[in-house]
Order: structure tokens, then sequence, then C-alpha cells
């Protein structure tokens, strides 16, 4: 198996390469040129990365979800260079909430919030209802105490 080369990421559709590529000097530094990573830095290997992922990752950094906590110390490191990035005046950064579509987090009709699981579940295909709650800091930090225990 660990012959075995995987698959290749499938792309995002409408990406601009030339402007991918002004973007990715800032990540060059930590992931190579090549983007696949170093084992010294504990960055991963981006090529073989879903596009929606990494997309949904830097979401979480700019949003807290991911590098707010202390034992995440990797999260910790990338959050800045997140908002480095974001900050570079581009059509990519000023939609960047293209997340949002596929957020676990909805307002109720009643004015409360709900936390949704961000896979399906199986049996149902529907999203698992992880609590209702009256403010949507209070669903964020349920939110982030979710992902963070997941990774452990």
């Amino acid at each position: 198996m660990s012959t075995l080369s995987p698959p290749p990421a499938p792309a995002i559709m409408g990406g601009d390469a030339a402007h991918g590529r002004e973007l990715y000097a800032v990540c060059m530094a930590c992931h190579g040129a090549d983007g696949r990573g170093s084992v010294g830095l504990n960055t991963p290997n981006l090529p073989e990365q879903d596009g929606e992922y990494l997309v949904r990752q830097l979401e979480n950094f700019r949003t807290g979800l991911r590098g707010s906590h202390p034992s995440d110390v990797f999260g910790q490191q990338m959050r800045p260079i997140v908002t480095a990035i974001l900050a570079i005046p581009s059509k990519f950064c000023a939609g960047f909430s293209c997340y949002h579509k596929h957020s676990m987090i909805r307002k109720l009709k009643s004015g409360r919030y709900r936390l949704y699981s961000r896979k399906p579940d199986p049996r149902t295909g529907k999203r698992r209802n992880l609590g209702t709650f009256d403010t949507r800091a209070a669903a964020e930090k349920h939110e982030r105490a979710v992902q963070y225990f997941k990774r452990r």
C-alpha cells in the first residue's frame, strides 16, 4: 500500500491558476514550491487534499474554528498566515465566504441557532442535529469544541 500514489484531488471549478500562484507565494515557505509539505514543519501535502476541504480549512482558520484552542499549536501558527493571505487584495479573498453556503450553523425561525454535522447521516442522507443554542456565539463555541474533540 505504501507504494501506491494517492488519487489526484478534484479541482475546484472556475479557478484562476495565475492568481493562485500569486496567493500561493505566501504558502510556499512551509508547504514548498510543489506543495508537498514538510514532515519537520508538520505541513500537509496540499495536492492530495480536496479543493473544497482546503477552502473550508482556510475559512475555519479565518473564523477561529481552527487555531483558537490552546492545544491546537499548529492551528495557532497557521491562523496569522491565513489572515495575511486574506489581506492580499483579490477576487478570491473578497468572495471568501463561499463556505457559508455549507455552514454548520443555521438560524431558526424562532431566532435560535441550530448546529448540524458536516457530513450527512448515511442512513437518512440528512445532517445530524448537534444542538440548539440561544446565540450564534454559543453555537460557534460548541462547534469549535466538537471539531477539537474530533481531531483528538
